[in-house]
């Protein structure tokens, strides 16, 4: 079973909280409407110090103010969602140059104020086709949800774009529209943070482990409260022949609406070298 309490570490960044209130009572309560805030704070920094939501991001700070890094944006234009409660809306695009030898090294969202409390989250997916119409939902790049103001990777890392890279994109973005409210246009998107002078950049990706899809193997949910295990053993990474160590830089973990709390653990040997994450 999960545990009620754990430690907090001081590892200097700040902790990103997301919550939903109601004047009410439990019953009325939920996240997905308009009684919901999203903040960071370091825990371990003076009172001071602590900033809300608007505070500035410091890496993204980093890659704006590079002036080697060049930008394109990926926006929804003029989207105009269903009067349903939930909607889920693909669209493909190209970068503007794909002969460039290029890497990301960040991205950022473009969240339009009066629809903040529709666009519920949106997943990026790269693909080395020229042709955006034939972009599959493969390599996922980034996901954003609310309280995420965007990622910059580490300094001296990226994601390979263009000539040898990813050339086309394809953004699946989630809408929740729990009144069904109609006559929503929205623009949503995001900005794409990219430099061509990447001779001695790092090469990331993202590896996806566990239950992606949120199937259990096709099993049901017992009735009650509940939990499952999945496994990720040294045998998948087996084949692996393009590199003998690597470096996990961030971890996120997703269980949409089947989970109350999840966990991500390292083990190797049979023994517990790391408690990842848990949300």
């Amino acid at each position: 079973p999960l545990p009620t309490f754990r430690e907090i570490k001081n590892d200097g960044d700040p902790t990103r909280f997301i919550v939903a209130f109601s004047p009410y009572d439990l019953d009325t309560l939920s996240y997905h409407r308009t009684s919901r805030h999203t903040f960071s704070i370091n825990l371990f920094a003076e009172p001071s110090t602590n900033a809300d939501e608007n505070q500035s991001d410091p890496g993204l700070d980093r890659i704006k103010n590079d002036p080697t890094v060049q930008s394109f944006i990926l926006r929804n234009d003029n989207y105009n969602l269903p009067s349903s409660k939930t909607d889920y809306y693909n669209k493909g695009f190209e970068m503007p140059d794909m002969s460039l030898d290029s890497y990301i090294v960040g991205f950022e969202a473009l969240i339009e104020e009066q629809n903040v409390d529709y666009v519920h989250h949106f997943v990026v997916y790269g693909c080395e086709t020229s042709n955006k119409n034939s972009c599959q939902q493969q390599n996922l790049l980034w996901a954003w949800a609310s309280g995420i103001k965007g990622t910059a990777f580490p300094e001296g890392t990226g994601v390979r774009l263009g000539n040898n890279g990813f050339r086309t994109f394809s953004v699946q973005t989630h809408y929740d529209n729990p009144n069904y409210s109609s006559n929503i246009i929205d623009s949503s998107g995001l900005i794409v943070y990219y430099t061509t002078e990447a001779s001695n950049l790092q090469e990331i990706g993202i590896l996806q482990i566990g239950d992606g899809r949120i199937t259990l193997g096709g099993q049901s949910l017992p009735s009650g409260l509940s939990h499952t295990t999945m496994d990720c053993p040294g045998s998948c990474t087996d084949g692996w022949t393009s590199a003998n160590e690597f470096t996990i830089i961030d971890t996120t973990l997703h269980m949409h609406e089947v989970g109350e709390a999840s966990q991500l653990k390292h083990f190797r040997d049979g023994n517990l070298i790391n408690e990842a994450t848990t949300e």
